[in-house]
């Protein structure tokens, strides 16, 4: 399981976990795994916006901008 780095993270977590376990009727070790998963999921499609965002400006954009700068990767 990876770890959750920020409170925008927990938050995303305990609001799945909550609706698997209380509108889905899992138990919380279910709701909770599925919760990471949605988790996952999120980041890595987070990544993926912030890479391709990158690739379409790496020309035009100054030598010294790196991914790092993407708002999302923070």
């Amino acid at each position: 399981m990876a770890q959750i780095t920020n409170s925008d993270e927990k938050e995303y977590f305990e609001e799945r976990a909550a609706i698997g376990e209380f509108d889905g009727g899992w138990p919380r070790p279910i709701a909770e795994a599925e919760a990471q998963r949605a988790l996952d999921h999120h980041r890595w499609q987070t990544g993926v916006t912030c890479v391709n965002r990158w690739l379409e400006t790496a020309e035009t954009a100054s030598q010294d901008q790196s991914i790092a700068t993407c708002p999302e990767a923070t």
